[in-house]
């Protein structure tokens, strides 16, 4: 799968852990319904491998998120 095929999810990643895990106010960030980001979710997890409910997963993948931030566009 190409790269710009993650890209929405990443997206929602971010959105969701800059809004506190609000997927509401995540979806509304990136103009898609909730459950739009809940399934963006899933396939991070997919993708990663390791799930979202574990507290080393979000933090590593926040700190990547942050990382990808810094990289020049």
């Amino acid at each position: 799968m190409a790269e710009s095929d993650h890209r929405p999810a990443w997206q929602a990643g971010r959105h969701v852990f800059s809004t506190l895990h609000v997927t509401a106010e995540a979806g509304d960030a990136v103009f898609v319904h909730p459950n739009t980001v809940r399934y963006r979710l899933r396939r991070i997890e997919e993708l990663t491998g390791r799930p979202l409910t574990d507290p080393l997963t979000v933090a590593d993948l926040g700190a990547a998120l942050y990382a990808l931030r810094l990289l020049p566009t």
